[in-house]
């Protein structure tokens, strides 16, 4: 097979090619190495090619894009991480083989067709995030994490050096054991992204992952950061685990008079559309007084142990679509009354579609499993790790459970030690720091992580019944526990963000893109404003189409324009 076209690369924040000694060998690199001492990188990745040539970035550890040229033997190789955490993406144009860090690389380029791609809007509409490897510009697609891309003269191939591939069988290992290995391999994790002795940031929720993370760090060089709703019972847990667990503790709480301003700011550094409700918390980093230049986090810690909280039994309950139905935003209906009849021909049922399809690349016969890969590969990549582009430049990211030892360790649990009350991940907590297990949470519905499921089920089917007498009895719901750390949006937008809401969403140059019915979009807006009980889900529509729009005029309408910021340049 001939290698036909040529080759661009368009990289993101200015790096510049490292060479080595006989100057035959060169590599790009983006990210960081995890448990490599502070050599650079690139002389890392040079020595493991001369070792190991296209084994080099089997062992690789961290948060990274990487390509390497070979100049004697015309070998490009294009490469990223295990979980896709540093994103790189690809196109094939007018016989130019094209990888860049962001598509807005590809729309820079004024040769590149700036079309929407059905498929990315059907995802971004259905879940606010991309599915499979699409985005929303036709014809480029994400790299597939854990694959390295082998372009020569005589043709170019595409590997995969890695999968989350999760073990389907009981063995005869002790439970003890592997909670005593993961509670290893956690505080191994945490040495190496505390390897250097500064302070770190570390971002607190109300869940379980932060305190398991929290429980395996040194928590005399952490500072505790958190965003969100002040009153919600995420910001009281929250502060709860700070104090409980002795680390100072920064919280920002997220209001209207920011986002506007936020808003457009997100949209420029995160490198596809993300709902414009994720980009609240960039104050936050503006404001940070911690001087922290490393911010751990527990990102995807439930999908590499599994969710404790979910009994086994649930397997048997689980389907695609109930889950699809529990995530989305638009459904079909909705989106046959906003979106002119053309646009919902095309993508009328296929996010949900991806979904089952996405789940289905799982090889395992576990429902639970399918949808931890699906979290893994999906959601952590395309949303939790998109998040990370929002810090300030120079801070370092660092997820402790997206760790190579970590992963191996976890993907090799029986399914019995990864649900329910048996589960690895609870048991490691209730070892790592039992008086952090022994504070409400939010994945607990508002109580401690310490009781077991069968205590849990109790309260819950308790509060359950609660519920349903006061509503015969009195006509109004018992007071709950608030839980959750999403403010009142719908208020926001009732109110200071009225005007810019309906300004944007309803002028000419929105409406005149092709893509709206005027009448749902007022519908929409109408509903978000009476103030009702459909006024919520109304205002986390509002938004996703806001940053669609946001992002449209952005990056489509000036397609071929110098209209990336500065740290997006192209070369070849």
């Amino acid at each position: 097979m001939h290698m036909e076209g040529e080759v661009v690369l368009a990289s993101c924040g200015g790096r510049s090619l490292h060479w080595d000694a006989s100057h035959s060998c060169c590599v790009l690199f983006e990210g960081e190495l995890v448990g490599e001492g502070r050599d650079a990188p690139e002389l890392r990745l040079l020595e493991l090619y001369r070792e190991r040539k296209e084994g080099f970035v089997e062992t690789l550890n961290g948060t990274f894009a990487a390509v390497i040229w070979d100049m004697a033997c015309k070998r490009l190789m294009v490469a990223n991480d295990r979980f896709g955490l540093h994103p790189l993406y690809k196109a094939f144009v007018d016989g130019r083989h094209i990888w860049a860090s962001s598509p807005k690389a590809m729309l820079a380029n004024p040769a590149f067709p700036a079309h929407l791609n059905p498929a990315g809007l059907a995802d971004f509409l259905g879940l606010n995030l991309f599915q499979a490897d699409d985005t929303l510009v036709r014809g480029v697609s994400e790299i597939t994490p854990g694959t390295f891309t082998v372009c020569e003269p005589d043709g170019m191939r595409t590997l995969r050096y890695w999968d989350f591939v999760l073990s389907e069988e009981e063995n005869g290992r002790s439970a003890r054991s592997y909670v005593d290995g993961a509670v290893d391999v956690l505080r191994a994790s945490a040495d190496r992204r505390q390897a250097h002795g500064e302070t770190s940031g570390f971002l607190l929720s109300g869940g379980t992952s932060s305190r398991v993370a929290l429980g395996a760090l040194d928590r005399s060089r952490l500072v505790g950061l958190a965003f969100g709703a002040p009153n919600s019972s995420e910001a009281a847990f929250a502060w709860q685990v700070a104090e409980t667990a002795g680390i100072p503790f920064r919280f920002h709480a997220l209001g209207p008079e920011r986002l506007k301003a936020d808003a457009p700011r997100g949209i420029e550094l995160s490198p596809e559309p993300l709902s414009c409700i994720q980009f609240d918390g960039l104050g936050a980093w503006g404001m940070n007084d911690t001087d922290a230049t490393v911010i751990v986090t527990g990102c995807g810690g439930a999908a590499v142990f599994g969710q404790p909280a979910r009994p086994r039994e649930w397997a048997n309950e689980f389907t695609a679509e109930r889950h699809f139905e529990a995530l989305r935003i638009f459904s079909d209906e909705d989106l046959s009354q906003l979106l002119q009849p053309e646009w919902y021909r095309e993508v009328e049922g296929a996010a949900v579609h991806r979904f089952r399809d996405d789940l289905a690349r799982c090889p395992s016969r576990h429902g639970i499993h399918r949808l931890d890969y699906w979290a893994l590969r999906q959601w952590t990549r395309r949303l939790d790790s998109r998040l990370a582009h929002l810090f300030p430049d120079g801070t370092r990211i660092r997820p402790l459970f997206l760790d190579n030892e970590v992963v191996d360790f976890a993907r090799a649990l029986p399914p019995s030690l990864r649900w329910g009350e048996k589960s690895v991940y609870r048991r490691a907590l209730l070892k790592i720091a039992p008086e952090l297990a022994s504070l409400p949470a939010t994945t607990t519905g508002g109580l401690p992580l310490s009781y077991g499921l069968r205590r849990l089920r109790y309260h819950h089917r308790l509060a359950a019944w609660r519920q349903r007498f006061s509503r015969l009895s009195a006509g109004t719901p018992v007071a709950s526990r608030p839980l959750g750390a999403a403010p009142d949006y719908a208020s926001w937008l009732r109110g200071e963000l009225r005007d810019w809401m309906t300004e944007l969403l309803l002028e000419p140059r929105t409406l005149d893109r092709g893509l709206w019915r005027r009448e749902g979009l007022s519908a929409l807006i109408t509903d978000c404003l009476d103030g009702g009980e459909r006024a919520g889900s109304a205002a986390r529509k509002l938004f996703t189409l806001i940053s669609l729009e946001l992002w449209c005029r952005r990056y489509f309408d000036t397609a071929g324009a110098a209209v990336l910021p500065s740290d997006h340049s192209e070369a070849r």
